[in-house]
């Protein structure tokens, strides 16, 4: 269902913002001045130490992209969600400070107690429920992150930052055109010449949007054992990585190889019979042309291992995600 709060996708802002938060966030600080077109320390500390989770949302609904979770094990044994990026369609993990592999997101976390990680994909339409206690009723919306950036104002920086950091990193044609900025008006023309104004002290900062109070729920949640032990199952794509690389490598060396044998083995047989002439040319082609014929039947063996391994890795998605679905409904 969709959330009540008006959202305009394409809004965007100028300038820059101070946010105010009513609790300081993992670095400790309360209040945060957000500067258009820039991804600095400030913007890093807000999206990347507390609001990480709405920014994750933001880029969902605007590109499809699927949120990533980061969950931590607290030396008590109790899991937490400490980070959200999103999955680009390369297989990676973006947030405010960059791009990176899904591994190194995941270790990024390890230190301070914190022995073991897991990182792992879920719907943005499932993130309300997964996040926040009380937000179950916004289960099944694409703007469940608006619902604490309830203004324009507040709504459009976030989307701003979030088409700024998909640009960032040459992934700005994957924004969909209701979520591109609205161009802006151009200035009237005047309607006749006017003298040159006298000069004025330049401006030290662009000036301030209005921003109001930001929202001040964000941190950590804490989630079952049994969903935090699923989700690890089906976040662990080791083994689908493993069946990839091996397909890979079985169709660019071995069908390129066989292809070439054929090949060359034609042309082989073919000057051999020439050299040999009579009726031990007719011999060297009936042999070239059995050789061909078993290499011929080598690649559609090859062929049909492809396959093979094409379904084999069609089913264990499917298995990682009737496990995350597991999971979601035990709390995950």
């Amino acid at each position: 269902m969709d959330t009540a709060v008006a959202l305009d996708l394409r809004a965007d802002f100028t300038g820059h913002c101070t946010m105010q938060v009513g609790e300081p966030n993992g670095e400790g600080h309360r209040s945060f001045t957000l500067t258009a077109g820039k991804i600095d320390k400030q913007a890093e500390s807000y999206f990347g130490r507390g609001f990480c989770h709405w920014l994750a949302g933001a880029i969902s609904t605007a590109t499809g992209f699927v949120p990533l979770l980061v969950g931590i094990r607290q030396p008590g044994g109790a899991w937490v969600h400490a980070h959200t990026a999103v999955r680009t369609p390369y297989g990676n993990a973006l947030d405010i400070f960059g791009e990176t592999s899904i591994e190194e997101l995941g270790r990024r976390y390890l230190g301070n107690g914190y022995t073991q990680t897991q990182v792992y994909p879920l719907d943005s339409l499932d993130m309300p429920a997964a996040l926040q206690e009380t937000a179950d009723i916004m289960r099944g919306s694409w703007t469940w992150w608006a619902e604490d950036y309830r203004t324009p104002e507040v709504q459009s920086v976030l989307l701003h930052f979030a088409r700024l950091l998909l640009t960032r990193h040459r992934y700005g044609d994957f924004i969909r055109s209701h979520a591109q900025p609205r161009p802006a008006a151009a200035p009237p023309r005047p309607a006749a010449a006017r003298p040159r104004p006298a000069a004025r002290a330049p401006r030290t900062q662009p000036p301030a949007a209005n921003c109001p109070q930001a929202p001040t729920t964000g941190g950590t949640v804490t989630i079952s054992e049994k969903a935090a032990r699923l989700r690890l199952i089906s976040g662990d794509q080791g083994a689908m990585k493993a069946i990839q690389a091996a397909r890979s490598a079985l169709s660019d060396t071995v069908l390129q190889t066989l292809s070439s044998v054929v090949n060359g083995q034609s042309t082989d047989a073919a000057a051999a019979a020439a050299e040999a002439g009579g009726e031990e040319a007719q011999v060297i082609q009936a042999a070239g042309e059995n050789a061909r014929n078993a290499v011929e039947t080598a690649i559609g063996a090859v062929q049909n291992a492809l396959q093979e391994i094409d379904n084999a890795v069609e089913r264990e998605g499917a298995f990682r995600t009737t496990v995350g679905d597991v999971a979601s409904r035990h709390g995950g």
